[in-house]
């Protein structure tokens, strides 16, 4: 046989050695929670203004996941025929996530991190009104 396949501690096809305390990888830290294993991770949280409403996203993470996770899909309006944008590629190619972010416009939501105190514009229609 050819390779390292069959020995112990080699790499596996993804070319990656597995880690201490696994043939597959897992790490000894795994589901203990913090770092020092005492208790539950928690993240950070961020406080944000969305169209004048305070929302409260984990830190770090994308404003279009922030968005999705408070039930806000709507993000603007197409300009030529008005039909309503969201995220659609959740990695900047498309470009239907643009709003306004601390007075910059055309910012994509799926590509800019949250940070605290972060103030967003979406052209979203009324919560409430039927978006037509």
């Amino acid at each position: 046989m050819t390779g390292s396949a069959g020995r112990a501690g080699s790499a596996d096809r993804t070319g990656l050695a597995p880690g201490p305390g696994s043939a597959r990888g897992a790490s000894p830290e795994r589901g203990k929670g913090s770092a020092d294993g005492t208790g539950p991770v928690t993240a950070r949280r961020a406080a944000i203004v969305v169209d004048g409403r305070v929302i409260s996203a984990v830190e770090g993470v994308t404003l279009a996941a922030a968005l999705v996770g408070e039930r806000h899909w709507t993000l603007g309006r197409n300009p030529v025929d008005g039909a309503l944008r969201g995220p659609f590629c959740g990695m900047g190619v498309c470009f239907e996530c643009e709003v306004t972010v601390d007075g910059r416009a055309g910012v994509r939501a799926c590509l800019t991190r949250i940070h605290p105190g972060m103030r967003v514009d979406t052209a979203a229609p009324a919560e409430g009104s039927d978006g037509g």
